[in-house]
C-alpha cells in the first residue's frame, strides 16, 4: 500500500539573528508561515530502505546532490535503530527549491517523523517528535503540526500566531543560486537594527486591517538581506525589478528565495511575467492554513 505525502515549504515574514551560541548555532526570532509549494513523498513498504528521486523533479533538483547524506535516509536511519519499523522506499518527487531559504529538507524529514510514527503506531507525542526532529535540522520542529509561527532559540521555542493574509498576493522568486545555510552566516553581518517584533505580531494579527505597503513595508525584515544583495548582482536585479512593480521584496530565511508581497488585486499575469523574465523560477503561492 502506497502513501503519498504532502511536505510544504515555508517562508520567513521576519528574521532576527541574535545571537551565536556556545553549541555553534545562533539564536534568531522569526515568523514562519507555511505556504503551498510542496515536494511530494511516495512511500510503501520494502524489503529494504531505498530513496530515488523521480523523474518530475523540477531540473533543479540534482539527483547525486539529494541522494547522497539526505534527511530521509538519516531520519528512517535513526528511527530503525530506535524503534520497530521495517524497511520503506521511499519516491520523492522535488518541487521546493533547494538552498533557497524555504526549508525544503526539514519539511520532508518532518513529513517522514509523522509517517513514521502513524504507520507503525509508534505512540510518541508531538512534543517527543519535535525533540527528535530537532536533531535534524533546526527548522523541523516547525513543520510539526504548525503553520504560521513565531520562532525562537535555535528554532524549539515556537509560539502559533494568526497571519494576516486575505489581502495579500504571494510570490516566490528562485533565481537558481544555491546558498547554504553556513555560506549564509559567514556572510552575516548586523546592519542597523529590525523592527520591533511585538508592533510586527500585531500588524500580522490584526486581521482586518488593509496591507499598505508605504504604511507596513518596513515591518517585514531579514537580517540577511542586506550583505547577500551586496554579494549576488542577480538578486539585487530581482529586488529592483520588484520595487519597480509596487511590489514589497523580502529575502526568506537564509536565502536564495526571495518573497513578493503584492497587494490583492494587482496584475497578477503582468507581475509575473515581468518575474519570469529576471529569475529561473517563480511560483505563485497561497498560505496554508
Amino acid at each position: 500500500m502506497e502513501t503519498i505525502l504532502k511536505s510544504y515549504a515555508k517562508i520567513n515574514l521576519y528574521l532576527e539573528v541574535l545571537r551565536r551560541r556556545e553549541d555553534g548555532f545562533h539564536e534568531i526570532e522569526s515568523i514562519f508561515q507555511l505556504v503551498s509549494l510542496h515536494d511530494t513523498l511516495r512511500i510503501k513498504p520494502s524489503h529494504f530502505f531505498s530513496l530515488t528521486i523521480n523523474e518530475e523533479s523540477s531540473p533543479f533538483a540534482f539527483k547525486e546532490d539529494l541522494t547522497k547524506n539526505n534527511l530521509l535516509e538519516k531520519v528512517y536511519r535513526y528511527f530503525s535503530e530506535h524503534y520497530a519499523v521495517k524497511p520503506i522506499s521511499i519516491d520523492l518527487i522535488k518541487k521546493i527549491p533547494m538552498g533557497a531559504g524555504l526549508g525544503g529538507g526539514s519539511s520532508n524529514a518532518a513529513a517522514l517523523i509523522m509517517h513514521l510514527n502513524e504507520f507503525f503506531s509508534l505512540g510518541l507525542s508531538l512534543e517527543k517528535l519535535r525533540k527528535i526532529g530537532l536533531h535534524f535540522g533546526s527548522d523541523v520542529p516547525f513543520f510539526l503540526g504548525y503553520k504560521s509561527a513565531l520562532v525562537k532559540g535555535r528554532g524549539e521555542i515556537i509560539k502559533p500566531i494568526v497571519v494576516s493574509k486575505e489581502a495579500l498576493e504571494v510570490f516566490i522568486v528562485y533565481p537558481d543560486i544555491h546558498i547554504s545555510t553556513k555560506e549564509a552566516y559567514e556572510k552575516y553581518a548586523t546592519i542597523g537594527e529590525g523592527p520591533n517584533s511585538e508592533s510586527l505580531l500585531y500588524f500580522l494579527e490584526e486581521k482586518r486591517k488593509k496591507y499598505d505597503l508605504q504604511k507596513n513595508g518596513k515591518a517585514f525584515y531579514n537580517a540577511f538581506e542586506a550583505k547577500l544583495l551586496l554579494s549576488f548582482d542577480m538578486m539585487k536585479e530581482i529586488f529592483r525589478n520588484i520595487r519597480e512593480s509596487q511590489c514589497l521584496p523580502l529575502l526568506s530565511g537564509s536565502g536564495s528565495s526571495i518573497i513578493v508581497l503584492c497587494e490583492k488585486g494587482c496584475d497578477k499575469e503582468a507581475l509575473e511575467a515581468k518575474l519570469r523574465g529576471c529569475a529561473t523560477y517563480v511560483y505563485n503561492v497561497g498560505f496554508v492554513t
